[in-house]
């Protein structure tokens, strides 16, 4: 788990980097500011937005198996697709919105210390993923950068070997993330890295949809 940490720390270090180099790069796209009462009046009047959206996504839980008196954490890395949409509201300049999706994947489970051999694999995982979240719009073409609070829930049933027991795996995942979602015209590119709160594990995702 410790290199897993590490990457952690790493993957976020790029990701904010890459955000500050984009939006350096629109800055000279957005058109100069309107008035105070422009702005006012624009900021006031929101619009309803609705979008569809398909991501590939990939993450990690743990637990813990015991066999006897030895005892070993175990790390289960899942992929899988996410299939669902988005509701909010938006002015010139931000949206608010909550999302959600239906969560099909599979993965692969192995025991982190050598005490114990526990490997498995294509371990089929359903569940559903839950958003409310916050953006900002950084170029004339709206792309956005914000933030979300996902709840995530996983079925999955790990197979326990001959007297041993699996616990201390978690259904309910709660996570903060970091998006980014650029459009091109009513279809849009986007992304999310979540950091699950109370662990080092993360999940990202990638995916398109279509804004109606």
């Amino acid at each position: 788990m410790g290199v897993l940490t590490t990457n952690t720390y790493m993957v976020i270090t790029i990701y904010l980097a890459l955000i500050l180099f984009l939006n350096q790069a629109w800055s000279a796209e957005i058109e100069a500011t309107p008035s105070h009462i422009e702005t006012e009046i624009e900021t006031k009047s929101k619009k309803v937005s609705r979008l569809l959206f398909l991501d590939y996504l990939t993450w990690q839980e743990d637990g813990t198996i015991k066999s006897g008196s030895a005892k070993s954490p175990i790390v289960i890395t899942n992929q899988g697709v996410c299939a669902g949409g988005a509701m909010g509201y938006e002015t010139v300049t931000y949206r608010t919105f909550i999302d959600g999706c239906f969560i099909y994947g599979s993965g692969n489970v192995g025991a982190v210390k050598n005490t114990i051999t526990y490997n498995q694999s294509d371990i089929r995982a359903y569940g559903v993923k839950a958003s409310v979240g916050a953006g900002r719009f950084v170029s004339s073409a709206k792309a956005e950068i914000g933030f979300k609070i996902p709840l995530m829930y996983i079925d999955q049933t790990l197979t326990e070997p001959t007297n041993s027991t699996i616990s201390d795996t978690q259904s309910v995942l709660a996570m903060a993330s970091l998006y980014s979602r650029w459009p091109f015209e009513k279809w849009f590119v986007q992304t999310e890295f979540s950091k699950f709160i109370g662990n080092d594990f993360v999940l990202f995702s990638v995916g398109g949809g279509h804004q109606f």
